[in-house]
């Protein structure tokens, strides 16, 4: 991927690599590289492949012979987690200041301050403070509540906003029902979620996807 700023035409190339292990049998690490006046940066991503399970032209992870279903469902999820990843680089530098000096750590910089904000936590938290202060309290209790209650289900994870999908949806409902809670109050929490991430969708951070319309209890 490559994208030109428009003051000075300067290319940012933005490009998805796996890092090369000495031994071919063991998974390394995939990570985005972004170059800009000669000067090289890389995030390091949470995802691991086989070399046989990579592409480099093509920067895409492919299916070897005689792989398990659960393998390919594994590599196909990567492509897809990949591909947010790259759009999510290319929204960082589209939103880049057109009257500024740019430099490859800046882009960098820039990238991980997306994905901190762009966190459920860090949304909701944000959204508690902005409620704080404008004195309206009862959404600011039912927000830190919500906030509490995903954190007890998800207590050692901070997943990305975009990642919350129909199947993480399920899951919190069922967690929520197992604990007994009270019908009003597993519609209560799934109504809160939905405003939350229809809030993301509208303040720009996240795209709006169809299948999410579905997804929650309707009250």
């Amino acid at each position: 991927m490559e994208l030109n700023k428009e003051k000075n035409k300067t290319t940012i190339s933005v490009n998805l690599k796996r890092r090369q292990g000495t031994d071919n049998n063991r998974e390394t690490a995939l990570y985005l590289q972004v170059i800009y006046r000669r000067k090289v940066r890389q995030i390091s991503l949470p995802y691991k492949l086989h070399e046989d399970e990579w592409d480099e032209n093509r920067q895409l992870a492919i299916v070897p012979p005689g792989c398990l279903p659960e393998r390919y469902l594994y590599l196909m999820e990567i492509n897809q987690k990949t591909s947010e990843e790259k759009q999510r680089m290319q929204t960082v530098i589209t939103r880049l200041p057109k009257n500024k000096e740019i430099t490859a750590d800046m882009i960098i910089e820039s990238y991980k301050a997306l994905l901190r904000g762009n966190t459920f936590i860090a949304y909701i938290e944000q959204i508690i403070k902005q409620f704080a202060a404008e004195d309206r309290n009862a959404s600011v209790r039912h927000y830190r509540s919500l906030h509490n209650s995903f954190h007890k289900y998800l207590p050692t994870e901070n997943i990305l906003l975009n990642d919350i999908d129909e199947e993480l949806i399920k899951k919190y409902e069922s967690w929520l029902i197992e604990r007994k809670l009270h019908p009003n109050t597993v519609s209560f929490y799934m109504r809160n979620l939905k405003a939350l991430w229809n809030r993301a969708v509208n303040d720009g951070i996240i795209e709006a996807r169809p299948h999410h319309s579905g997804i929650l209890i309707p009250v």
